[in-house]
């Protein structure tokens, strides 16, 4: 099968200004109206181009549930923060933008910080941590998920 996405290239990160993704959350709402081939493609698209912005903390917080280590450098460790779903399934949790961290993380954020991650780092990520079941995209509003088994296709026909 051949799955076409736009060979649109991802975004350059920016430090000096906030992450955004106007694009993702239009395609988004585009599917969610829709429900089209073509909107999912233009979801896909826009997730294959996107900056991403993840929870990290560090160890000892008994609040947030560590998903695992990822190295930012030789000498600096992490924790990803994660969250669970109904039925007490652990997934990664990515943020378009900082109002969508608000919708899950608005309360006690003080010992948390941001890291921007792309699709390709986080499904490689994911996929060495066997225990969890996926990502979660937007978790408070759009709520798009890559399961595990999707995760693979991806790498090998999109991303």
């Amino acid at each position: 099968m051949t799955f076409w996405i736009n060979p649109k290239k991802r975004k350059p990160v920016d430090f000096d200004t906030a992450i955004e993704n106007p694009a993702l959350k239009t395609a988004f709402e585009k599917y969610r109206l829709y429900k089209t081939e073509y909107y999912g493609r233009k979801v896909i698209t826009e997730i294959k181009c996107a900056n991403f912005m993840a929870l990290i903390t560090t160890d000892g917080m008994s609040y947030a549930q560590i998903l695992g280590k990822a190295g930012l450098d030789k000498d600096q460790l992490v924790n990803l923060v994660g969250i669970q779903d109904k039925a007490d399934e652990w997934f990664q949790p990515l943020f378009s933008d900082a109002s969508e961290i608000d919708l899950n993380f608005k309360d006690n954020r003080d010992d948390l910080r941001t890291v921007v991650l792309d699709i390709n780092w986080t499904i490689n990520f994911i996929l060495g941590q066997p225990s969890r079941k996926g990502i979660v995209i937007n978790p408070g509003s759009d709520g798009w998920v890559i399961y595990r088994e999707q995760m693979e296709w991806y790498l090998k026909n999109v991303f």
